[in-house]
Protein backbone atom coordinates (compact mmCIF):
# COMPACT_ATOMS: atom_id res chain seq x y z
CA UNK A 1 0.00 0.00 0.00
CA UNK A 2 1.00 3.78 -0.61
CA UNK A 3 -0.14 6.68 0.64
CA UNK A 4 -0.87 10.25 -1.01
CA UNK A 5 -1.73 13.49 0.79
CA UNK A 6 -1.43 17.35 0.16
CA UNK A 7 1.98 17.34 0.46
CA UNK A 8 3.17 14.79 -1.62
CA UNK A 9 4.92 15.48 -4.80
CA UNK A 10 3.23 15.45 -7.86
CA UNK A 11 6.31 13.06 -9.17
CA UNK A 12 5.59 11.03 -6.28
CA UNK A 13 1.71 10.57 -6.57
CA UNK A 14 1.72 9.43 -10.99
CA UNK A 15 4.81 6.54 -9.48
CA UNK A 16 2.20 5.72 -7.11
CA UNK A 17 -1.12 5.54 -9.24
CA UNK A 18 1.31 4.37 -12.03
CA UNK A 19 2.44 1.24 -9.46
CA UNK A 20 -1.57 0.88 -8.77
CA UNK A 21 -2.50 0.73 -12.54
CA UNK A 22 -0.11 -1.83 -13.52
CA UNK A 23 -1.19 -4.32 -10.13
CA UNK A 24 2.01 -3.47 -8.19
CA UNK A 25 -0.14 -1.92 -5.34
CA UNK A 26 -3.31 -3.24 -3.98
CA UNK A 27 -4.47 0.36 -2.35
CA UNK A 28 -3.59 3.59 -1.83
CA UNK A 29 -4.84 5.73 1.38
CA UNK A 30 -5.50 9.29 0.38
CA UNK A 31 -6.79 12.14 2.48
CA UNK A 32 -9.00 15.23 0.79
CA UNK A 33 -6.58 14.26 -2.78
CA UNK A 34 -9.27 11.78 -4.60
CA UNK A 35 -12.32 13.33 -4.09
CA UNK A 36 -12.74 14.64 -7.57
CA UNK A 37 -10.61 14.98 -10.67
CA UNK A 38 -8.46 11.88 -10.35
CA UNK A 39 -9.54 9.00 -12.98
CA UNK A 40 -8.39 5.37 -12.42
CA UNK A 41 -11.13 2.82 -13.84
CA UNK A 42 -9.25 -0.23 -12.28
CA UNK A 43 -10.68 0.46 -9.32
CA UNK A 44 -12.95 -2.06 -7.93
CA UNK A 45 -13.02 -1.06 -4.11
CA UNK A 46 -13.57 2.01 -2.11
CA UNK A 47 -13.10 2.36 1.51
CA UNK A 48 -14.70 5.52 3.01
CA UNK A 49 -13.00 6.26 5.98
CA UNK A 50 -13.61 9.89 5.97
CA UNK A 51 -16.68 11.49 7.82
CA UNK A 52 -18.98 13.62 5.71
CA UNK A 53 -22.86 14.28 5.69
CA UNK A 54 -22.39 16.22 2.06
CA UNK A 55 -24.24 14.75 -0.67
CA UNK A 56 -21.65 16.41 -3.03
CA UNK A 57 -18.64 14.90 -1.26
CA UNK A 58 -20.07 11.52 -0.86
CA UNK A 59 -21.26 11.05 -4.29
CA UNK A 60 -17.84 12.60 -5.90
CA UNK A 61 -15.81 9.85 -3.18
CA UNK A 62 -18.05 7.37 -4.81
CA UNK A 63 -17.13 8.09 -8.16
CA UNK A 64 -13.51 7.44 -7.64
CA UNK A 65 -15.01 3.73 -8.17
CA UNK A 66 -17.77 3.79 -10.72
CA UNK A 67 -15.88 3.86 -13.98
CA UNK A 68 -16.04 0.70 -16.07
CA UNK A 69 -12.95 -1.37 -16.61
CA UNK A 70 -12.25 -4.71 -18.87
CA UNK A 71 -12.54 -7.92 -16.30
CA UNK A 72 -13.80 -5.44 -13.55
CA UNK A 73 -17.43 -7.05 -12.43
CA UNK A 74 -18.19 -4.53 -9.88
CA UNK A 75 -17.35 -1.81 -7.65
CA UNK A 76 -17.66 -2.52 -3.68
CA UNK A 77 -17.98 0.17 -0.68
CA UNK A 78 -17.03 -0.46 2.31
CA UNK A 79 -18.12 2.55 4.64
CA UNK A 80 -16.52 2.52 7.73
CA UNK A 81 -17.39 5.78 9.43
CA UNK A 82 -19.18 5.95 12.38
CA UNK A 83 -21.12 8.72 12.06
CA UNK A 84 -24.63 8.44 13.13
CA UNK A 85 -25.61 12.33 12.06
CA UNK A 86 -27.06 12.52 8.65
CA UNK A 87 -26.93 8.39 8.85
CA UNK A 88 -30.21 8.80 7.47
CA UNK A 89 -29.25 10.57 4.31
CA UNK A 90 -27.27 7.38 3.01
CA UNK A 91 -30.13 5.29 1.85
CA UNK A 92 -31.19 8.23 -0.79
CA UNK A 93 -27.71 9.20 -1.37
CA UNK A 94 -27.32 5.55 -2.91
CA UNK A 95 -30.28 5.03 -4.26
CA UNK A 96 -30.21 8.68 -6.01
CA UNK A 97 -33.69 9.81 -4.37
CA UNK A 98 -32.26 13.00 -2.32
CA UNK A 99 -33.79 15.83 -2.37
CA UNK A 100 -33.43 19.24 -0.86
CA UNK A 101 -36.18 19.82 1.78
CA UNK A 102 -37.77 16.57 1.45
CA UNK A 103 -37.10 13.81 3.92
CA UNK A 104 -35.46 10.72 3.02
CA UNK A 105 -36.71 7.36 2.80
CA UNK A 106 -35.37 4.27 5.30
CA UNK A 107 -33.78 1.33 4.45
CA UNK A 108 -36.94 0.08 6.51
CA UNK A 109 -39.04 1.16 4.15
CA UNK A 110 -40.65 -0.15 1.38
CA UNK A 111 -39.97 2.91 -1.00
CA UNK A 112 -36.00 2.39 -0.50
CA UNK A 113 -35.34 0.92 -3.93
CA UNK A 114 -31.59 0.81 -5.13
CA UNK A 115 -30.60 0.18 -8.70
CA UNK A 116 -30.38 -2.37 -10.72
CA UNK A 117 -27.46 -4.37 -9.68
CA UNK A 118 -26.66 -2.74 -6.30
CA UNK A 119 -27.33 -4.09 -3.01
CA UNK A 120 -26.81 -2.60 0.26
CA UNK A 121 -26.19 -4.29 3.86
CA UNK A 122 -26.12 -2.26 6.25
CA UNK A 123 -24.51 -3.25 10.31
CA UNK A 124 -27.19 -4.26 12.85
CA UNK A 125 -26.56 -1.64 14.60
CA UNK A 126 -27.21 1.13 11.95
CA UNK A 127 -30.79 -1.06 11.18
CA UNK A 128 -31.86 -0.21 15.08
CA UNK A 129 -30.70 3.72 14.70
CA UNK A 130 -32.92 3.68 11.49
CA UNK A 131 -35.76 1.75 13.41
CA UNK A 132 -35.44 4.14 16.76
CA UNK A 133 -35.44 7.12 14.76
CA UNK A 134 -38.25 6.51 12.33
CA UNK A 135 -41.20 8.53 12.83
CA UNK A 136 -39.21 11.07 15.19
CA UNK A 137 -39.88 14.74 15.34
CA UNK A 138 -36.60 16.37 13.38
CA UNK A 139 -34.76 18.52 16.14
CA UNK A 140 -34.80 22.10 13.37
CA UNK A 141 -31.61 23.01 15.52
CA UNK A 142 -29.84 19.88 15.09
CA UNK A 143 -30.57 20.14 10.77
CA UNK A 144 -29.61 23.77 10.51
CA UNK A 145 -26.32 23.27 12.40
CA UNK A 146 -25.57 20.05 10.59
CA UNK A 147 -26.68 21.75 6.89
CA UNK A 148 -24.18 24.81 8.09
CA UNK A 149 -21.37 22.42 8.45
CA UNK A 150 -22.19 20.24 5.38
CA UNK A 151 -21.65 23.68 3.46
CA UNK A 152 -18.24 24.62 5.11
CA UNK A 153 -17.01 21.48 4.34
CA UNK A 154 -17.86 21.99 1.07
CA UNK A 155 -16.38 24.84 0.79
CA UNK A 156 -13.65 24.76 3.33
CA UNK A 157 -14.03 28.02 5.01
CA UNK A 158 -16.51 29.16 7.53
CA UNK A 159 -20.05 30.12 5.61
CA UNK A 160 -21.61 33.29 5.21
CA UNK A 161 -25.13 34.06 4.83
CA UNK A 162 -24.74 33.97 1.38
CA UNK A 163 -23.09 31.08 1.30
CA UNK A 164 -25.90 29.28 3.82
CA UNK A 165 -28.23 31.31 0.58
CA UNK A 166 -26.81 29.67 -2.22
CA UNK A 167 -25.28 26.42 -0.86
CA UNK A 168 -27.43 25.40 1.79
CA UNK A 169 -30.29 23.11 2.02
CA UNK A 170 -32.70 25.38 4.09
CA UNK A 171 -33.50 28.76 3.57
CA UNK A 172 -31.81 31.58 5.27
CA UNK A 173 -35.07 32.71 6.78
CA UNK A 174 -35.47 29.56 8.82
CA UNK A 175 -32.39 30.38 10.83
CA UNK A 176 -32.86 33.79 11.69
CA UNK A 177 -36.79 32.07 12.97
CA UNK A 178 -35.31 30.26 14.69
CA UNK A 179 -32.20 32.09 16.61
CA UNK A 180 -33.50 35.56 16.00
CA UNK A 181 -30.22 36.92 14.19
CA UNK A 182 -27.60 35.20 11.91
CA UNK A 183 -25.09 36.20 14.87
CA UNK A 184 -26.74 34.35 17.45
CA UNK A 185 -27.07 31.17 15.53
CA UNK A 186 -22.62 31.49 15.00
CA UNK A 187 -22.51 32.10 18.90
CA UNK A 188 -24.81 29.03 19.97
CA UNK A 189 -22.67 26.87 17.81
CA UNK A 190 -19.26 28.52 18.45
CA UNK A 191 -18.53 29.46 15.46
CA UNK A 192 -17.63 33.44 15.49
CA UNK A 193 -14.54 34.74 14.57
CA UNK A 194 -12.56 36.75 16.69
CA UNK A 195 -13.27 40.14 15.39
CA UNK A 196 -16.78 38.69 15.47
CA UNK A 197 -16.93 38.24 18.74
CA UNK A 198 -15.79 41.88 19.65
CA UNK A 199 -18.46 43.23 18.22
CA UNK A 200 -20.37 46.19 20.30
CA UNK A 201 -24.46 45.65 21.32
CA UNK A 202 -24.94 48.65 19.04
CA UNK A 203 -23.15 46.78 16.00
CA UNK A 204 -25.02 43.60 16.70
CA UNK A 205 -28.28 45.03 16.32
CA UNK A 206 -27.28 46.88 13.35
CA UNK A 207 -26.90 43.93 11.82
CA UNK A 208 -29.90 42.14 13.12
CA UNK A 209 -31.89 45.55 11.47
CA UNK A 210 -30.11 44.40 8.14
CA UNK A 211 -31.46 41.13 8.04
CA UNK A 212 -35.25 41.55 9.29
CA UNK A 213 -35.82 45.38 7.98
CA UNK A 214 -39.42 45.33 6.46
CA UNK A 215 -39.09 45.81 2.23
CA UNK A 216 -42.02 46.50 0.21
CA UNK A 217 -39.73 47.86 -2.24
CA UNK A 218 -36.21 47.74 -2.86
CA UNK A 219 -36.03 51.17 -2.18
CA UNK A 220 -33.40 50.66 0.45
CA UNK A 221 -30.94 48.50 -0.49
CA UNK A 222 -29.49 51.11 -3.03
CA UNK A 223 -29.56 53.65 0.39
CA UNK A 224 -27.56 51.29 2.56
CA UNK A 225 -24.88 50.07 -0.19
CA UNK A 226 -24.37 54.03 -1.17
CA UNK A 227 -22.91 54.11 2.48
CA UNK A 228 -20.77 51.12 2.15
CA UNK A 229 -20.51 49.10 -1.16
CA UNK A 230 -17.69 51.45 -2.69
CA UNK A 231 -15.90 51.93 0.53
CA UNK A 232 -17.13 52.84 4.03
CA UNK A 233 -18.45 56.55 3.87
CA UNK A 234 -19.13 58.08 7.30
CA UNK A 235 -22.15 60.18 5.14
CA UNK A 236 -23.72 60.65 1.69
CA UNK A 237 -25.46 63.57 0.30
CA UNK A 238 -28.86 63.22 -1.95
CA UNK A 239 -26.73 63.64 -4.70
CA UNK A 240 -24.51 60.90 -4.51
CA UNK A 241 -27.59 58.83 -3.27
CA UNK A 242 -29.67 59.68 -6.88
CA UNK A 243 -26.67 58.55 -8.60
CA UNK A 244 -26.09 55.65 -6.68
CA UNK A 245 -30.49 54.97 -7.76
CA UNK A 246 -29.94 55.63 -11.38
CA UNK A 247 -26.95 53.40 -11.31
CA UNK A 248 -28.96 50.88 -9.38
CA UNK A 249 -31.51 51.12 -11.05
CA UNK A 250 -30.38 50.66 -14.98
CA UNK A 251 -29.50 47.02 -13.79
CA UNK A 252 -32.57 45.03 -16.38
CA UNK A 253 -33.20 43.11 -12.81
CA UNK A 254 -33.57 45.97 -10.78
CA UNK A 255 -35.29 48.05 -12.77
CA UNK A 256 -38.24 45.61 -12.73
CA UNK A 257 -38.84 47.19 -8.78
CA UNK A 258 -40.31 50.60 -10.19
CA UNK A 259 -43.36 49.08 -11.52
CA UNK A 260 -45.82 52.29 -9.80
CA UNK A 261 -47.48 54.75 -11.82
CA UNK A 262 -45.23 57.22 -9.75
CA UNK A 263 -42.33 55.89 -11.49
CA UNK A 264 -44.13 56.54 -14.88
CA UNK A 265 -41.13 56.79 -17.69
CA UNK A 266 -38.68 56.24 -15.06
CA UNK A 267 -36.00 55.75 -17.36
CA UNK A 268 -36.06 59.21 -18.40
CA UNK A 269 -35.63 60.96 -15.27
CA UNK A 270 -33.56 63.54 -14.15
CA UNK A 271 -31.07 63.09 -10.99
CA UNK A 272 -33.58 65.14 -9.44
CA UNK A 273 -36.27 62.60 -9.66
CA UNK A 274 -33.93 59.79 -8.00
CA UNK A 275 -33.24 61.84 -4.98
CA UNK A 276 -37.05 62.90 -4.76
CA UNK A 277 -37.68 59.20 -4.79
CA UNK A 278 -34.84 58.34 -1.97
CA UNK A 279 -35.55 61.16 0.28
CA UNK A 280 -39.06 60.62 0.15
CA UNK A 281 -39.17 56.79 0.77
CA UNK A 282 -36.83 55.19 2.46
CA UNK A 283 -34.84 58.19 3.82
CA UNK A 284 -37.57 59.81 5.85
CA UNK A 285 -39.60 56.33 6.67
CA UNK A 286 -35.83 55.57 8.16
CA UNK A 287 -35.15 58.75 10.41
CA UNK A 288 -38.54 60.53 10.65
CA UNK A 289 -38.87 61.19 14.50
CA UNK A 290 -35.84 60.10 15.02
CA UNK A 291 -36.25 56.55 14.47
CA UNK A 292 -32.85 54.46 13.81
CA UNK A 293 -31.23 57.41 15.63
CA UNK A 294 -28.59 55.00 16.80
CA UNK A 295 -28.16 54.08 12.73
CA UNK A 296 -28.86 56.85 10.94
CA UNK A 297 -29.52 60.57 10.69
CA UNK A 298 -30.37 62.95 8.16
CA UNK A 299 -29.25 66.62 8.33
CA UNK A 300 -28.60 69.07 5.32
CA UNK A 301 -30.07 66.80 2.79
CA UNK A 302 -27.03 64.18 4.15
CA UNK A 303 -27.24 60.57 5.26
CA UNK A 304 -25.14 60.30 8.03
CA UNK A 305 -23.61 57.01 9.70
CA UNK A 306 -23.97 57.02 13.51
CA UNK A 307 -20.43 57.93 14.39
CA UNK A 308 -19.64 55.40 16.76
CA UNK A 309 -21.17 52.79 14.20
CA UNK A 310 -18.56 54.45 11.96
CA UNK A 311 -15.51 54.29 13.80
CA UNK A 312 -16.22 50.58 15.27
CA UNK A 313 -16.48 49.52 11.71
CA UNK A 314 -13.25 51.24 10.46
CA UNK A 315 -11.44 49.48 13.64
CA UNK A 316 -12.87 46.23 12.72
CA UNK A 317 -11.84 44.33 9.47
CA UNK A 318 -14.69 41.90 9.64
CA UNK A 319 -17.55 43.95 10.38
CA UNK A 320 -17.87 45.52 6.84
CA UNK A 321 -18.06 42.08 5.34
CA UNK A 322 -20.18 40.99 7.77
CA UNK A 323 -22.83 44.32 6.39
CA UNK A 324 -22.24 43.47 3.24
CA UNK A 325 -22.70 40.03 2.61
CA UNK A 326 -26.08 40.86 4.47
CA UNK A 327 -27.12 43.59 1.92
CA UNK A 328 -26.62 41.01 -1.01
CA UNK A 329 -28.36 38.54 0.58
CA UNK A 330 -31.36 41.04 1.56
CA UNK A 331 -30.53 41.77 -2.33
CA UNK A 332 -30.71 38.66 -4.01
CA UNK A 333 -33.52 37.49 -2.00
CA UNK A 334 -35.69 40.00 -2.67
CA UNK A 335 -35.50 40.31 -6.68
CA UNK A 336 -35.35 36.55 -6.66
CA UNK A 337 -38.27 35.76 -4.70
CA UNK A 338 -40.51 39.10 -6.58
CA UNK A 339 -39.28 38.38 -10.02
CA UNK A 340 -37.56 35.33 -10.70
CA UNK A 341 -39.50 32.39 -8.85
CA UNK A 342 -42.11 30.78 -10.84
Amino acid sequence: SEIIIGDTPVEKRQEIIKDFKNGKLDIIFTVDVFNEGVDIPCIDTVLFLRPTTSYTIFIQQLGRGLRTFKGKEKLRVLDFVGNYKGAELKPAFLSGTFKKGVKPDSPLDSSFVLPSGCSANFDFKVIEYFEQNKGKRDNLKEKLTQDFLNVKELLEKTPNIMDIYTFGEFPVHVYLQKYKTWYEFLKEINELSIDEKSFSERTIQFLQFLEKTSMTKSYKIPLLLSLFKNGLKESVSLKEIGEFYKEFYSDELHGKDLNNKRHEDWRNWDLKKFEALAKENPIHFLTKDEKNEKFFSFIDDNFILNAQLFNEIMENNELLSNILDRLDYRNSNYFRRKYMEV
